[in-house]
C-alpha cells in the first residue's frame, strides 16, 4: 500500500513538471498576460545621455543678465564646457545675441550681437567676472543694448544636430553633412534630389563633429539656421554660422560660381574671397592665377578679376583692357593696357583695386558692402563709358 502511494506521488510530480514545462513554452510564444515593467521592456540598447543644459533653451522669454549670471547651469555650460550661449533673437530675426567665456583679459564674459544678414558683429562688450559684476555699470549698459538697442526678446528654437540630418524648411528638405577636405572641416549643404551643393567653412577651422555643434532656428522663420561651436581655444572669440536657406540658389553653388567666373576670366583663376568661407552673403571675388607677372599673393599684380554677387551673378570685372560692369560697359575710355593690384581689407567687407599702367598708378577704386542694397558697390562714383 505504501509502495502504491509512493508511485502515485511520483507520478503526480512528473505530471506537474510536464505541465510547468508546457506553460513555460506557451509563455515564450504568447507572452505574459500583463506587460512587464516599463524599465525592462522595449528600451534601446544604449540610452541617450540626457542633456543637462536643455533647460537653458526651454525658457519662454529671454532671461535678464543679472539672473542669467547666477544660474549654475548657465555658468557650467559657458565657463566649463567652453560653449557659447545663444541668448536670443530680435523679434524680426535680424539680430542675435551670444554670450561666451574668455580669459584673454582675465576671466570675463563676452557679449556679442551679430547681424544675421551680414554675419558681422553689430555690438560687443566684455564683463569682467568680478564680485561686483552684477551691480556694474557695464552690465547695465549691456542689458540696455540688448533691450533698447537691438530688441533681443525672442528665445531660440534648439535642434538636435547630427551628421547627415534632414531638415525641412518651406517644404524643402535640406541635408546637412560633415565634410573633410584638404585638412579643413566643412558643412556640406544640399537639397534632397538636387544635384548641386554648398560647402560652408567654419572660421578657425572648428570641427563640425556632432558633439561640438549646436544648431538653432529662429521661431517663425525656419529658413534662418544658426550653428554654434564649442570653443577649442578659450582665449579666442567665436564666430557663429548663419545660413539663410532662401539665399542658396542654383547659381551660387560650389560648381556654379566656377562656371560663372570662367565665362569672364581666361586661363586659371582662384577665388580670393568666397562668401561661404566668410560666413556672409557678400559674394565671390575671383582673380587670375597664371599671369606673366609673378603672383605670389593677392597683393601682387593680376591681369584679371571678377566679382560675383551673393546670387552668383557677375557684377564687375577687370582685364588688361579696363574695368567693366555687368553690362560689359567700360568705366573709362583710356586706350591702355592695365594690370591690377587687389587688396582685401581686414573687415572682409571692402576691396580696393588699383589700376596699374606702365608702372604708374592711375586710380584706386574701393568697394564696400552696401547694407541698403545688399551688394558690393564702389565707394567713389564710377563713370561708365558707352
Amino acid at each position: 500500500m505504501k509502495i502504491k502511494k509512493l508511485v502515485v506521488f511520483i507520478l503526480l510530480i512528473i505530471i506537474l513538471l510536464f505541465v510547468t514545462t508546457i506553460s513555460c513554452s506557451l509563455y515564450d510564444v504568447s507572452g505574459p498576460v500583463t506587460p512587464p515593467n516599463e524599465d525592462d521592456w522595449n528600451q534601446p540598447k544604449e540610452k541617450n545621455i540626457p542633456d543637462e543644459f536643455a533647460s537653458l533653451y526651454e525658457l519662454t522669454e529671454v532671461t535678464r543678465l543679472e539672473k542669467l549670471f547666477v544660474n549654475s547651469t548657465f555658468i557650467k555650460h559657458v565657463t566649463v564646457n567652453k560653449t557659447p550661449y545663444l541668448h536670443g533673437f530680435s523679434s524680426d530675426g535680424r539680430y542675435v545675441a551670444f554670450i561666451s567665456y574668455t580669459t584673454k583679459n582675465g576671466d570675463a564674459y563676452l557679449i556679442q550681437i551679430f547681424d544675421t544678414l551680414s554675419g558681422e558683429t553689430a555690438y560687443s562688450t566684455v564683463l569682467l567676472g568680478t564680485d561686483n559684476m552684477l551691480e556694474s555699470k557695464e552690465l547695465s549698459m549691456a542689458q540696455q543694448a540688448l533691450d533698447e538697442g537691438y530688441g533681443i526678446d525672442t528665445t531660440p528654437l534648439k535642434m538636435d544636430y547630427a551628421n547627415g540630418m534632414e531638415y525641412t524648411s518651406d517644404n524643402d528638405i535640406w541635408i546637412f553633412e560633415n565634410e573633410e577636405s584638404n585638412g579643413y572641416s566643412y558643412l556640406k549643404v544640399s537639397k534632397q534630389d538636387y544635384k548641386e551643393s554648398w560647402l560652408i567653412y567654419s572660421k578657425n577651422n572648428l570641427d563640425f563633429k556632432d558633439n561640438y555643434v549646436q544648431m538653432f532656428t529662429f521661431p517663425g522663420n525656419s529658413n534662418l539656421v544658426v550653428f554654434l561651436f564649442q570653443q577649442i581655444e578659450l582665449n579666442e572669440s567665436f564666430t557663429p554660422i548663419f545660413l539663410k536657406l532662401e539665399g542658396f540658389t542654383e547659381k551660387n553653388s560650389e560648381k556654379a560660381i566656377y562656371i560663372e567666373a570662367d565665362k569672364w576670366l581666361y586661363g586659371n583663376f582662384e577665388f580670393a574671397y568666397n562668401q561661404w568661407d566668410s560666413n556672409n552673403n557678400k559674394g565671390f571675388f575671383a582673380i587670375s592665377s597664371d599671369n606673366n607677372i609673378n603672383n605670389e599673393s593677392y597683393d601682387d599684380f593680376v591681369e584679371q578679376w571678377a566679382y560675383l554677387d551673393s546670387t552668383g551673378k557677375m557684377k564687375w570685372y577687370g582685364n588688361i583692357e579696363g574695368m567693366f560692369n555687368f553690362e560689359a560697359k567700360s568705366t573709362h575710355s583710356l586706350n591702355s593696357v592695365f594690370y591690377y593690384r587687389v587688396r582685401l581689407l581686414e573687415d572682409a567687407s571692402r576691396k580696393s583695386i588699383s589700376h596699374k599702367n606702365t608702372n604708374k598708378l592711375v586710380r584706386i577704386i574701393e568697394f564696400k558692402w552696401d547694407e541698403a542694397t545688399q551688394e558690393m558697390v564702389p565707394i567713389q562714383p564710377v563713370q561708365i563709358k558707352n
